[in-house]
């Protein structure tokens, strides 16, 4: 008889819970500092410009952690993009609040909107891989 090393309950926490709470505490991290680094830019804007996508890319794998930890127990797929979405704005409010409380640091109702957007990408590349996967299996 073969002996399992893992159960199903740490198989989830191993895969779907742990990276998820890394993440997290990754952007708690890069949030608790006030980060001096300059990109070499020409100008300001482009700075500001790559650190709004540095945003988005967080927040498009924050979105994507989320949705795989909802799937787990939400069988359907629009619920499922839909609480990853509501969560996804929580995490959003509660980091630029925390940042208020950063030397050096302000929060922004703006930021939210470049966090949601990243969360917003990673739901319509969901949905869009979603239906080429039914689109297949018909086949």
């Amino acid at each position: 008889m073969k002996q399992k090393y893992f159960s199903k309950n740490h198989r989830n926490l191993l895969f779907f819970y742990l990276p998820l709470s890394l993440w997290i505490f990754l952007i708690w991290f890069l949030s608790s500092h006030n980060w001096t680094i300059h990109f070499y830019s020409d100008t300001w804007n482009q700075e500001m410009f790559i650190r709004k996508l540095a945003h988005i890319g967080e927040f498009f794998i924050l979105f994507i952690l989320i949705f795989r930890m909802i799937s787990l127990r939400e069988k359907k797929f629009s619920q499922s993009v839909i609480g990853a979405l509501g969560i996804v704005f929580c995490i959003s409010i509660i980091d630029e609040w925390h940042q208020t409380w950063v030397f050096g640091r302000e929060g922004k109702i703006g930021d939210v909107f470049i966090d949601m957007s990243g969360a917003f990408l990673g739901s319509i590349v969901l949905i869009e891989y979603y239906r080429y996967i039914q689109k297949k299996n018909k086949k």
